[in-house]
């Protein structure tokens, strides 16, 4: 799964608590670089579940996460 949870990254407990669940490997996707933003709005709360998180490559973010998910299904030991 990638999920680009936007502002729900930073304050929304409802929703970490939710992908907490998910028991399969899940990517965080951010379309912008969260570290040049604000100290508020860097350290993203999501991210602590995610088993890995891209930000800053623009709409080729897609890509590079359907890209680690394809390795990931090909059960590489560095990721899930």
């Amino acid at each position: 799964m990638i999920i680009h949870p936007a502002g729900f990254s930073f304050a929304s407990v409802p929703v970490f608590d939710a992908v907490k669940l998910i028991e399969r490997p899940w990517i965080e996707l951010h379309i912008t670089n969260i570290h040049k933003r604000d100290e508020t709005y860097r350290h993203s709360l999501i991210s602590r579940a995610a088993n890995g998180v891209i930000c800053g490559l623009g709409a080729n973010g897609y890509l590079v996460a359907l890209q680690a998910m394809a390795m990931a299904r090909g059960k590489n030991p560095h990721f899930g």
